[in-house]
């Protein structure tokens, strides 16, 4: 156990606050462990869902990413047609759920944070790994210290303009 407290921060996609009830799957996989995660003091920034839906890139915008004739961004295109084929929700839009969160990293000036207390349900039948956040507000106490800070909102021009400059700059023509 001794090698944990060499980890200096945590960076976990998960977190959803959707309208529906539902449990996201970072979450739901491992439940138990999210939740010892959530509580072993380390600092965590949690990346969530409805955030990352937020951070949509468009196919055209792929499609003039791989005009460069790198097989990398090829592949990158191959890999949002098929998504955009078959498997999107919203037509023409690649959700850029595990970039971000890996942006957030490099660049977490991107999105916009606020302290929350996290709780993952481990005993509901029907609710089980499923998210319960408590943000801090004024005037309104949290149920216990915060435990994470949680992406709230994200700058997505800024965001896909950083994803799109890397991505040529990692694989020019």
């Amino acid at each position: 156990m001794s090698h944990f407290r060499q980890i200096k921060r945590r960076q976990r996609m998960g977190l959803p606050f959707l309208l529906i009830p539902c449990a996201e799957l970072n979450m739901l996989a491992d439940a138990h462990a999210a939740q010892i995660a959530l509580h072993a003091g380390w600092p965590i920034r949690l990346v969530s869902l409805d955030v990352t839906e937020r951070a949509l890139l468009k196919r055209s915008q792929v499609q003039e990413l791989a005009r460069n004739g790198s097989a990398i961004t090829a592949c990158i295109k191959r890999m949002v047609d098929f998504y955009c084929d078959g498997q999107a929700d919203q037509a023409g839009v690649f959700h850029m759920h595990d970039p971000l969160c890996l942006a957030s990293v490099i660049r977490p000036d991107l999105l916009t944070w606020q302290r929350a207390f996290v709780e993952i349900e481990l005993t509901g039948k029907l609710t089980f790994g499923e998210t319960a956040a408590y943000f801090e507000v004024p005037g309104r106490p949290l149920p216990a210290a915060s435990n994470v800070l949680a992406a709230v909102d994200v700058n997505v021009d800024g965001f896909l303009r950083f994803y799109l400059e890397r991505i040529r700059a990692a694989f020019p023509d």
